[in-house]
């Protein structure tokens, strides 16, 4: 199990904390409060996204431009990589800073 605490969430618009590996989403958690507590997760390391989700659906939207001239939700990486271990309670202090 994996315990996020979660300082800066007020800079963010609708946030949802992705678990990303060779740059592709692992996990998607939407954010509601500063702790943020995930049940199993597979061992291995890990960079920390922050995904603004516009529109509630809790996934990365590409937008419209080129239709109705809606830009792409904002990603933004943190630079932050946690490493999770199995068999352990993996628990992490984030700082957030865009």
């Amino acid at each position: 199990s994996v315990i996020f605490r979660l300082n800066g969430l007020t800079q963010f618009k609708h946030p949802v904390l992705l678990i990303t590996s060779d740059n592709k989403v692992k996990f998607s958690y939407p954010i509601l409060n500063s702790v943020l507590r995930v049940g199993k997760i597979i061992p291995g390391e890990y960079q920390i996204k922050i995904l603004e989700d516009e529109n509630w659906n809790g996934r990365w939207d590409n937008g419209l431009y080129h239709i109705i001239h809606k830009q792409p939700e904002k990603v933004w990486d943190l630079n932050l990589k946690v490493n999770i271990k199995g068999d352990w309670e993996n628990e992490f202090n984030l700082n957030l800073n865009k």
